[in-house]
């Protein structure tokens, strides 16, 4: 929850916040409402807002014991806006669900799994795949599902939500996991490599925590 973190704790209290990332609409304002597609009337009533926000925030900030950052972009983030140091404690991933083909095989489509929502970049691989004219397949829903299948070319194929039982029959078999935004950790692209498939990313965000850049 926004700002949860806040709350004040009687000065005995030990308060350590496991950050995700510092608020996003607070301090990339104007990225997150063009992302967001939020109109001009609400833009326009809450930029001026949004300085008071920075301040609350960055003052909140000096009240907890410690920070914990999710991966070191997230570090980098607090650091920047917070002025405080953290520890880098990647979140928990189940990796035992997602096993390699014993033989190494795998089919020729290439798989992205995700909410399908702006700051998520799917647009990105819809828009290259299908220049490109390679299989993409794409597991998930979302309010920006309609205007990606207009986008997209006859190669791109729209599986909806994938249940947890085929997700990983899934990942073993793609030819490679696609993630084409800037995030903050990403759950999804480990789980691939759990599952022993190479992995496409955007080379930023928390990828760079255990995608090789080249």
């Amino acid at each position: 929850m926004p700002f949860a973190w806040g709350y004040k704790l009687p000065p005995e209290t030990c308060h350590i916040c496991y950050c995700l990332t510092p608020t996003r609409f607070v301090w990339d304002y104007e990225t997150y409402v063009q992302r967001e597609q939020v109109g001009g009337v609400a833009r326009r009533l809450v930029r001026p807002f949004v300085g008071w926000l920075q301040h609350w925030e960055r003052r909140a900030a000096d009240r907890v014991g410690a920070f914990v950052a999710i991966s070191n972009e997230i570090q980098k983030r607090i650091r920047r806006f917070y002025q405080r140091e953290s520890a880098v404690i990647h979140p928990p991933v189940n990796t035992r669900r997602f096993v390699a083909t014993a033989d190494g095989s795998h089919d020729d489509y290439f798989l992205l799994v995700s909410r399908l929502v702006p700051y998520k970049r799917i647009d990105l691989a819809v828009r290259a795949f299908t220049d490109l004219g390679l299989p993409l397949w794409i597991g998930g829903s979302g309010r920006d599902q309609a205007s990606l299948e207009a986008m997209a070319g006859p190669n791109i194929r729209f599986l909806g939500r994938v249940p947890d039982e085929e997700l990983g029959r899934l990942m073993a078999r793609c030819r490679a996991f696609v993630f084409p935004g800037l995030e903050d950790f990403g759950i999804a692209p480990v789980q691939a490599m759990a599952a022993g498939r190479p992995v496409i990313a955007y080379a930023g965000g928390g990828a760079l925590d255990y995608v090789w850049k080249e």
